[in-house]
């Protein structure tokens, strides 16, 4: 069998070809002997998306860690990442487990691990799964059949939902009349929105809720191209904002009533704003290397610390759990937020859009239009190589495209930032076999110039 190999978030691999059940139970059988080293409480969820065969793969799992003394709580329905990690954190379990591949191809399912804090674990722990799967510790002894008494099935989503609803501010939203279009993209978000603003007199419709393993042959991720359904659903009229989700309900993006698409940029932005403006909250503020540059105008503005982290939310998952963290915010439209978990949550970050257009009673449009003013319009895109990433390093020129190279920062990638406030960032993805080229500057035009410009330093 291939070796298991940890990337950005989790275990991830083509269902059949490298994540098999073999491979499941192997990597549940190092979390077992993991939690046997460390000598804590034996106490772990699992959940699952929509995936193909995800239920599967989660029984797996669980009857794994339920032969080898472990208590499972086995979801009853299929859930979303934000449920697990909510879950575990409520109930002072030990670990949580989560049966998806977020935003990849139908064809690929993974092996997400929370931590305590409901928080991804970190290299630590995954350094040290891999160092026991590679000494083939892994294979755990098994028993005739699972341990029932350790193995219940559960509601993981109910104790999410209560706290969904005391997070946001419900009181403020009741009565509002607003009007909400979900495109939970056939994923485990689905029906998650109706039923945390039950009662608030919301009206919510959805497209696209029911499961589809096939996922309609695009991927479940709340990019602009995937999300031609939902906008021009929004623009026939009747909704104040269209939210998008991606497979299993971490991340988000939102559509105006004219078709806009507001991408996780705009998205954190007008959160972050909302949170300085409306909550009168402060704090840190963290953003992954690939994330607009309006965060920082922004904290400029405010006078608010601002850190810069590595892709993936483990990393501003790690910056939460230090403390006084007011946002955490990555591109690829994870956020997490002062008071709550560790994690991001697209759920919740949906809610807080209604929220903020309860509070301030204009259309988001306007919002936007006020935000571009104040700090400027951004121009940000990317794109998705399928092919081997580069096997030396990329030059350090000192001008791109008759602009200066101010900064190269290699810490993750390599991103070169220029001096009319552009950069130009080219990294393999550590959850697919994808490189990708990303770019953000004041005009549009020089934006796909700078994604050429990355396109020939491969």
């Amino acid at each position: 069998m291939s070796r298991i190999k940890f990337g950005t978030d989790g275990y991830r691999g083509i269902i059949a070809d490298d994540f098999t059940f073999e491979a499941v139970r192997r990597i549940a059988g190092s979390i077992c002997q993991y939690l046997r080293e460390a000598g804590v409480a034996a106490r772990v969820a699992v959940g699952y998306d929509r995936r193909f065969l995800s239920l599967e793969f989660a029984r797996a799992a669980a009857e794994v860690f339920s032969e080898n003394g472990v208590e499972v709580f086995l979801s009853d329905k299929p859930v979303s990442t934000p449920a697990v990690s909510f879950f575990v954190n409520h109930r002072g379990l030990s670990l949580g487990v989560m049966i998806t591949a977020s935003h990849n191809p139908y064809c690929f399912n993974g092996f997400k691990l929370k931590n305590q804090h409901g928080a991804s674990v970190g290299p630590e722990l995954t350094s040290r799964l891999e160092k026991i799967l590679s000494l083939d510790a892994g294979h755990v002894s098994r028993q005739a059949r699972p341990d029932r008494a350790r193995l219940r099935k559960a509601d993981l989503s109910l104790p999410y939902l209560k706290n969904l609803r005391r997070f946001v501010d419900l009181d403020r939203i009741r009565g509002s009349k607003l009007s909400l279009l979900m495109d939970p993209m056939h994923g485990s978000g689905a029906g998650l929105m109706e039923q945390a603003f039950y009662g608030t007199g919301i009206k919510i419709k959805s497209i696209r809720d029911q499961r589809d393993v096939m996922f309609e042959g695009s991927n479940p991720e709340p990019l602009e191209k995937n999300l031609e359904l939902l906008k021009k659903t929004m623009i026939r009229g009747g909704f104040d904002l269209g939210v998008a989700l991606d497979g299993d309900g971490d991340r988000v993006a939102a559509v105006t009533p004219a078709g806009r698409y507001l991408s996780s940029h705009k998205v954190i932005c007008l959160l972050l704003l909302h949170f300085l403006n409306n909550r009168g909250l402060r704090g840190r503020v963290v953003k992954s290397i690939n994330t607009t540059s309006m965060v920082e105008r922004i904290c400029a503005e405010y006078g608010l610390p601002l850190t810069e982290v590595p892709i993936g939310f483990k990393n501003i998952a790690a910056e939460i759990l230090k403390g006084d963290v007011l946002i955490g915010g990555e591109e690829s439209g994870g956020v997490g937020f002062q008071g709550y978990l560790p994690e991001r949550d697209g759920v919740l970050s949906g809610m807080l859009l209604m929220e903020m257009l309860c509070w301030r009673k204009i259309p988001v449009t306007r919002l936007l239009d006020r935000m571009e003013k104040q700090y400027g319009k951004l121009f940000y895109s990317r794109w998705d190589l399928h092919q081997a990433g580069p096997s030396h390093a990329l030059p350090r020129p000192g001008r791109i495209l008759n602009r200066k190279v101010k900064e190269i920062k290699t810490y993750d990638g390599t991103k070169y930032i220029l001096d009319n406030d552009s950069w130009l960032l080219v990294r393999c993805s550590g959850t697919e076999p994808v490189v990708r080229i990303y770019a953000e500057s004041p005009d549009e035009e020089f934006t796909g110039r700078l994604l050429k410009y990355g396109y020939r330093l491969l």
